[in-house]
């Protein structure tokens, strides 16, 4: 499993001058960044790409899980993670497309990006909270923890890749994921399509399984994930 930190964004999509410009991280993720000034005027939104904040809220929900684990009274851990299923990608991009008031060309093709993406891996979002710093660990090859896919067929698959996501980053995550904040850590947990899923194995169900010291945890979809075309 390949394990690593992303100690910054790598590059800036967008002239500088934009109000709200996209950024890259690693080979898949886009993330909001603010920088000062304005779009130049031909930058107009095209209306049809662009989602609302409330029916972008809609979506996150619908494709979001999450728990806590408990020791005695007190929480130990709290996981909060989002399947992005090429359906979130779509309505993650027309928020950004709101955001930066994207021309059809340069909407049209970040989603094939998107798509590109979801073609090869199963991707998840991952927000965690531990009460005992030392054990967010998931990137670490010795973490506390271990992370497991099981398909609708109980299949059981360890992660590619674990990826932290740099603490400076998580104000400009928080746009498109609410359920972050100052107290927790956020990962990218990466699938390859083709290890996880045979010819005619698309998913329709998948269970991320948290197995660590302060305890276990299960988070499931069982609806509503795209089918492959």
């Amino acid at each position: 499993m390949q394990t690593g930190v992303t100690s910054s964004i790598d590059r800036v999509w967008g002239a500088r001058l934009g109000g709200v410009v996209l950024r890259w991280l690693g080979p898949r993720v886009w993330l909001p960044g603010l920088v000062l000034a304005c779009h130049p005027a031909s930058r107009a939104p095209v209306a049809r790409y662009e989602l609302a904040p409330k029916a972008y809220a809609k979506v996150v929900q619908e494709f979001t899980r999450g728990g806590s684990i408990y020791a005695q009274i007190e929480t130990a851990a709290t996981i909060d993670m989002t399947i992005l299923d090429r359906n979130f990608r779509y309505a993650r991009l027309r928020r950004e497309s709101a955001m930066l008031r994207l021309a059809g060309p340069e909407f049209h093709s970040r989603w094939r990006a998107e798509q590109q993406a979801d073609q090869e891996q199963l991707e998840f979002f991952v927000s965690v909270y531990t009460a005992e710093p030392r054990l967010n660990d998931l990137q670490r090859s010795r973490s506390t923890w271990q992370v497991w896919l099981f398909d609708q067929d109980e299949k059981a698959y360890r992660p590619d890749s674990i990826k932290q996501l740099s603490d400076k980053d998580l104000p400009l995550l928080t746009p498109f994921y609410p359920y972050l904040d100052q107290w927790r850590k956020a990962y990218l947990i990466s699938f390859v399509r083709a290890k996880a899923v045979d010819a005619v194995g698309w998913p329709t169900a998948v269970r991320l399984e948290f197995w660590g010291t302060p305890g276990r945890l299960q988070l499931a979809w069982d609806r509503g994930l795209s089918q492959r075309e």
